[in-house]
């Protein structure tokens, strides 16, 4: 989501107030549990301080990263660096934000070269694995590097994408790398269906889109069908229309580079897909292409992401899949 200065100010402030006064009460009832542990010195008395500690402090370390989020969200990339450089050099410890904003989890840091490279140089004097445990808010052991190490209790991934990868994660595993900061597995989530070509073509060109090469695949009938839901009872239909259309839903998307799947000097559109289905993925429905396009207006400047979907002829009378990037916004692309 693009970040807007001022958006949700009063919930988010809200919030942080009642934050507050729970650390307040957090801090009197610790500071009475401390008197009368220092006051009767019983193990008893001691053990309910030493608990009433551990909360306060879980409960300030929250506070603090809610307002580290406040912050983030209400400035520039490059004015919360300046933040966090202050913080360091004063000091402080750095939030889970201020880490995740450090390791660029999970958006890529949109500021000059100058401070991306700043950005880099910090990361150098860190211990990336103790700021990843962080991040991630799990221990080593709810870490799984191979396949055979995911169990129910799992809660990220670091390691070589093995077969059934995908199929294997339990639902719910926000991280996903290759390797820790680099390998980003990025996943989204959009919502598809319930629109016909129509629909998502006055949408496209009320944002400000441009599709002027995507139009033959938009117009094509495979891309038309696919928007409608086969009606099992009369699959004969004159015409896909009269099946009507799939009911919204939500699609998770995994985004990879062809590096990602063993391939680093490039491949073939057949040997994508076979390779991607051996780790539990799915082609996308043509409709991904616009939705995505819609639904992540913010993207890097000339980034490109190509949706794997059943490929569709072009004008030019090529296999096609949808191209979405900031420049060319819509772009059908060959294999």
């Amino acid at each position: 989501m693009e970040k807007q200065p001022g958006k949700e100010s009063t919930p988010t402030c809200t919030n942080a107030a009642l934050m507050l006064t729970q650390v307040r009460s957090l801090k009197t009832t610790f500071d009475s549990s401390f008197r009368e542990a220092i006051a009767s010195g019983s193990v008893e008395d001691v053990l309910q301080a030493q608990k009433d500690k551990a909360e306060l402090l879980s409960a300030m370390e929250l506070l603090q990263n809610h307002l580290d989020s406040i912050a983030y969200e209400q400035t520039s990339d490059t004015e919360f660096l300046t933040r966090m450089k202050q913080k360091l050099t004063e000091g402080r410890l750095l939030s889970r934000t201020d880490l995740s904003f450090l390791y660029e989890v999970p958006k890529p840091f949109d500021g000059s070269v100058e401070d991306k490279q700043s950005l880099r140089e910090i990361r150098a004097t860190r211990k990336s694995h103790e700021d990843m445990l962080m991040i991630f808010k799990c221990t080593e052991n709810e870490i799984a590097h191979t396949v055979e190490e995911i169990n129910e209790s799992t809660k990220a991934y670091v390691g070589e994408l093995e077969p059934n990868i995908f199929t294997r994660l339990p639902e719910g595993v926000e991280y996903v790398y290759t390797s820790f900061p680099e390998g980003c597995i990025p996943r989204y989530s959009i919502k598809i269906g319930g629109k016909d070509v129509d629909e998502l073509k006055e949408l496209l060109e009320a944002g400000g889109h441009r599709f002027d090469y995507t139009k033959s695949i938009l117009e094509h009938n495979d891309f038309k069908r696919s928007l409608y839901k086969e009606d099992p009872k009369d699959p004969e239909k004159p015409h896909y229309t009269q099946w009507g259309l799939k009911s919204p839903e939500e699609a998770t998307l995994i985004r990879l580079f062809v590096n990602d799947l063993g391939f680093p000097s490039g491949a073939t559109t057949k040997q994508i897909y076979a390779k991607a289905k051996a780790l539990g993925l799915e082609l996308c429905p043509p409709e991904v292409g616009p939705q995505f396009r819609l639904q992540y207006i913010s993207r890097p400047m000339y980034e490109s992401v190509y949706v794997g979907m059943k490929q569709i002829i072009g004008s030019d009378r090529n296999p096609r899949v949808f191209r979405v990037g900031l420049v060319e916004d819509l772009d059908p692309d060959d294999d």
